[in-house]
């Protein structure tokens, strides 16, 4: 394990103890992996540790943004470290398969239009459907960017604005488009909601 890598744990505000050491050299491998694969391989290699603590280190690398976790299908979750390269990603629908990938052409074409109008463009994707936000958010509270534009659907909008509410967020500053329009949105968070914004099409 590099002192980098207990480096960043440091910074994160985590002691380097041999379950996040461990879990943290399985996920620099780049693969996507659920807790339980992660739990398998330290049980295989003779690992005493718990699949209860193998969530718990996930969620503490999830909160202090050093994990990205995505529910790609409704009944498995996976994670992968959170590098500094934006990419997208392809399931195929039968085996499970993740490809990522990086497209010059789609990323250029998004700066070319963000820096047209004077902004800097950061992108946070959140996985369908939507239910789990708080990594986004929690790097939206570092970032402290002007301005958040939403572009969601469903359950999606309510947890977002939710979180918005839970950061403090100023609300006068997010803006949701299109199918983030509806009163639905916002009734969960409440006076929370107050100030926040939509654009529809008439």
């Amino acid at each position: 394990m590099s002192e980098n890598t207990k480096k960043n744990l440091q910074e994160a505000g985590l002691k380097s103890t041999l379950p996040r050491l461990k879990i943290m050299e399985i996920l620099q491998s780049g693969k996507h992996l659920s807790a339980e694969e992660i739990y398998k391989y330290l049980i295989d290699n003779s690992y005493d540790v718990g699949l209860a603590t193998v969530y718990r280190v996930l969620t503490q690398f999830e909160n202090a943004g050093i994990v990205i976790k995505h529910s790609f299908e409704s009944s498995k979750s996976v994670y992968e470290l959170n590098d500094s390269d934006h990419h997208d990603h392809m399931v195929c629908l039968e085996s499970g398969k993740i490809i990522e990938f990086h497209d010059e052409v789609i990323e250029a074409r998004q700066e070319e239009i963000a820096k047209k109008h004077g902004y800097e463009l950061v992108l946070l994707p959140v996985d369908h459907p939507g239910q789990e936000q708080k990594s986004q958010w929690l790097q939206i509270r570092q970032n402290q960017p002007d301005y958040v534009l939403m572009w969601g659907w469903g359950v999606m909008n309510q947890v977002a604005i939710q979180e918005a509410a839970n950061i403090r967020f100023p609300m006068d500053r997010f803006i949701g488009v299109w199918w983030s329009a509806s009163e639905n949105d916002v009734l969960p968070a409440g006076d929370g909601a107050n100030g926040y914004k939509a654009i529809a099409f008439h």
